[in-house]
């Protein structure tokens, strides 16, 4: 189902033990482009990915992913259109690049040839040599490279939906820069609706054309990140552009 948002929170609420995280929250997220949620730890911003993919529920309202309420039943189907990337890469260390790479597909029953398409297709986009890297582990390449191979292993299935939790934030300045290039290009290629948890303003600005702005739980501001930009609603925001811009 075609939609100019991809995911939408509708008076959603959610708690542990006691404790709300938020409360009657509402927002509508953009699709097909790159939509980054910036906040400072325990604002929530975590939470929202893991209930848009099912990893929890909502303890109220709705939380609906490409039209549809997150299903109670059939995730594994469901998840087959999210890919998921997380900081330090989160590769299995006991698989090559190759076998990393194509996990998710090859547990799908995806044919070979398929895979290896596919495998050859994202590294190439990411800037990587397949046959140079292909049959080596985690352990045998550089911190940037692991990166780059965890998002090439989550757009694997060519997803919708792309969750990024803080994907990059153990990564050097300068490889920094180099990675973001190339996920913007893919990005843009691949038409992925990517939502990006980040603690780094900087990078929100940089990557994302649509920015939320989260504090203890509540949506301080979101709206296009030029806009938002340009004209803070809030106190909050506007000394947060102002020490971090």
């Amino acid at each position: 189902m075609e939609s100019e948002t991809v995911v939408s929170f509708q008076d959603a609420g959610k708690r542990f033990g006691e404790n709300w995280v938020f409360r009657n929250l509402n927002l509508d997220l953009p699709s097909s482009q790159i939509v980054a949620i910036v906040g400072e730890s325990g604002s929530g911003k975590t939470t929202l990915l893991q209930l848009i993919n099912g990893v929890l529920r909502a303890d109220e309202g709705v939380v609906q992913v490409m039209g549809s309420a997150v299903p109670s039943a059939g995730l594994h189907s469901f998840r087959r259109g999210i890919g998921y990337a997380v900081q330090g890469g989160g590769l299995f260390p006991h698989m090559t690049v190759y076998r990393n790479v194509t996990v998710l597909a090859r547990l799908e029953g995806r044919d070979q040839a398929r895979c290896r398409y596919r495998f050859e297709e994202l590294l190439s986009l990411m800037g990587l040599d397949h046959l140079e890297l292909q049959d080596r582990y985690p352990y045998q390449i550089s911190g940037g490279q692991q990166h780059r191979i965890s998002l090439c292993r989550a757009l694997m299935l060519k997803p919708q939906i792309l969750l990024l939790d803080e994907p990059f934030s153990a990564i050097d300045p300068m490889s920094r820069g180099e990675i973001h290039r190339e996920f913007l290009a893919i990005q843009e290629k691949e038409q992925v609706s990517a939502l990006l948890v980040t603690h780094d303003l900087r990078e929100a600005v940089a990557l994302s054309k649509y920015l939320v702005v989260m504090a203890q739980g509540t949506i301080v501001q979101h709206g296009a990140t030029e806009q938002v930009i340009k004209e803070p609603e809030r106190d909050y925001v506007a000394k947060l552009l102002e020490t971090y811009l």
